[in-house]
């Protein structure tokens, strides 16, 4: 019984599976609306304001040197660290002659 029960399933999948997940998702959308903080605060200023101050702070010379720069603290100074030689490395301890 249940091999025909499968065998139907396996055939009729996309048919089956479309139904359940869009009520899944429906439920989920749901709960999530009814969970999730609705009041979410928002920016004072806009991004384009925001250059507009920090370009001139630059140009009065107020700059803060953290903010010069805001990729040097996420990006590595070297694409990947592949650059450098780290300990125990294949490279590191081929013996060159």
């Amino acid at each position: 019984m249940w091999n025909i029960v499968y065998a139907a399933l396996r055939s009729y999948a996309p048919i089956v599976v479309l139904p359940v997940a869009i009520t899944v998702g429906f439920i989920g959308y749901n709960v999530e609306g009814w969970v999730s903080d609705k009041q979410t605060e928002g920016r004072t200023m806009t991004f384009a304001e925001e250059r507009d101050e920090r370009k001139l702070m630059e140009l009065k010379g107020e700059a803060n040197p953290d903010n010069d720069n805001r990729y040097s603290k996420s990006l590595p100074s070297t694409v990947l660290n592949r650059n450098t030689l780290r300990e125990g490395t294949w490279d590191n301890k081929v013996k060159k002659d």
